[in-house]
């Protein structure tokens, strides 16, 4: 018979009382976590890193608590069961299983891993849904355009042509006489309006769907400003209104591209559209033999859609380009991606003139009132008080200062850079010769810049020359290098 051993029975009691309160314990835990529900409280404001300065709280807004975690915002359902599983993981760490507080936060992550497949599957199946849906619609647009509408209908013409030409030959071979051949159907005729709105209507999806931004619409609009700058469309209004064929291949040849030699014209009709609506269309007969019709209202038309197009999406991206402060200007700007970004940089100076100007004349008063006190200097700052007393207050008008005393943007070819907006050259401002200018004003006592600039730049520049306008490229090659001149447009260029 086995003595019983006090020690041995103490330590058997306690191990059994303490494996049931431990047991007790945890499954209380546990039956709490499971019942737990978020709480709404005061929680730190996202983005708030870093301690913060002595005696000072962090920014609190309303947010929720949940078993030790917080967020400014609701919680997810997949939030609140992530935040449970980690508490329950923390119980069995205290109680000693670590083996399943491991399988629990094993599950956690590989349930963050499956989310984040499934997301990112979901994410690319969207991506995927959208590209087919652009290039189906770009496919439909395509097939819709005024270019390819014309070839299909001279391929169904040239189709049927060849079936009548067959049938034609094989009445020939069999003798009869009063077989009639068949017509072949002339080559479809594409405008160049035509082709721009193509182009323009093309390019507007693909911004719209983010497939193309500023770069692209600035080429197209150097496509367009050309257009205009040879007088197409004024060649195309010219022979609406039915001038003289004479009158008309003269504004064509004076411009672009586009020539027209009367001789080659072998018909010249008006077509009645209906609704009082006529065109007319010139039928010229080109090199090679083939010929080609100008339908004057259907290319004027072309042109409408695409200058209603291109105002569309200069809108556009003068919204998305709000917030940098550059707006393409509607219109036939062409505008490189250099002079964007200048005209950009540009803006960022005429919002600070004000600024300067502003903080000129606190200094100037400061300078004859030293102890002027902060509301004076606010007072002349915000313009309720003048910055000279007694004197006039200076006149100052920067934009004129910029102006005539800085130099003319040019690109490296000698071209103007102009301002999207104003359609006004662009002027590399000179702060030096400003500082300058403004430092004899005060000298000479003079308080109005218009006057100050005319007496001011007489003093400075008594020699200097108007630039000389030039008309042709002859001109041009007689200039030296560095010489301003006027091209035919007008602008102040500088030969590189």
């Amino acid at each position: 018979m086995r003595h019983k051993n006090s020690v041995l029975d103490f330590i058997s009691a306690f191990n059994s009382a303490y494996d049931t309160t431990s047991r007790v314990g945890k499954d209380m835990e546990l039956s709490k976590i499971s019942t737990a529900k978020p709480e709404e409280a005061d929680v730190e404001q996202p983005g708030m890193l870093g301690p913060q300065p002595e005696g000072q709280d962090y920014p609190m807004q309303k947010g929720v608590k949940f078993l030790g975690q917080t967020s400014a915002s609701p919680m997810t359902d997949q939030q609140v069961a992530d935040a449970r599983q980690q508490a329950m993981a923390g119980v069995y760490d205290k109680y000693g299983d670590a083996d399943a507080a491991n399988r629990i936060r094993s599950s956690i992550t590989q349930n963050k891993m499956a989310n984040l497949q499934l997301s990112q599957a979901e994410r690319q199946g969207k991506r995927e849904d959208r590209e087919d849906q652009y290039t189906e619609g770009r496919k439909n647009l395509f097939e819709n355009s005024i270019y390819n509408q014309k070839q299909t209908g001279f391929a169904s013409a040239q189709s049927d042509y060849e079936s009548a030409m067959k049938e034609y030959q094989g009445k020939v071979s069999a003798g009869q006489t009063d077989a009639i051949a068949p017509v072949a159907p002339a080559k479809p005729s594409y405008g160049t309006a035509e082709s721009l709105l193509d182009h323009a209507s093309l390019l507007a999806y693909d911004i719209q769907n983010n497939k193309a931004g500023s770069d692209a619409l600035v080429n197209l609009t150097e496509m367009k400003k050309q257009v205009d700058d040879e007088g197409y469309g004024r060649a195309l209004k010219i022979a609406q209104s039915g001038a003289p064929l004479e009158e008309v291949a003269k504004s064509f040849n004076d411009g672009g591209k586009v020539k027209l030699d009367p001789t080659s014209v072998v018909s010249d009709k008006i077509k009645d559209l209906g609704n009082g609506l006529k065109t007319r269309l010139l039928t010229v007969k080109d090199p090679d033999g083939s010929t080609h019709t100008i339908d004057t209202m259907a290319e004027l038309d072309a042109m409408g859609k695409a200058d209603s197009l291109f105002s569309r999406m200069f809108q556009a991206e003068g919204l998305k380009n709000q917030k940098e402060h550059i707006k393409i200007a509607q219109g036939s700007l062409g505008i490189q991606g250099q002079q964007l970004q200048l005209a950009k940089d540009q803006r960022a100076r005429e919002i600070l003139k004000e600024d300067d100007a502003k903080k000129a004349g606190v200094s100037l008063y400061q300078e004859a009132h030293p102890d002027a006190t902060a509301p004076q200097l606010e007072a002349v700052r915000t313009g309720v008080m003048p910055a000279i007393v007694g004197k006039g207050a200076y006149k100052v008008e920067s934009g004129d200062v910029t102006t005539l005393l800085g130099t003319p943007a040019v690109d490296e070819r000698g071209k103007p850079m102009m301002d999207p907006i104003s359609g006004k050259q662009l002027v590399n401002r000179d702060p030096e010769k400003e500082k300058q200018f403004f430092e004899w004003m005060k000298k000479q006592g003079i308080t109005d810049t218009n006057a100050g600039l005319a007496q001011y730049l007489g003093q400075q520049k008594p020699a200097a020359s108007e630039p000389i306008k030039i008309s042709t490229p002859d001109d041009y090659a007689k200039l030296p290098k560095g010489a301003s001149y006027i091209a035919p447009d007008g602008t102040v260029r500088t030969k590189k």
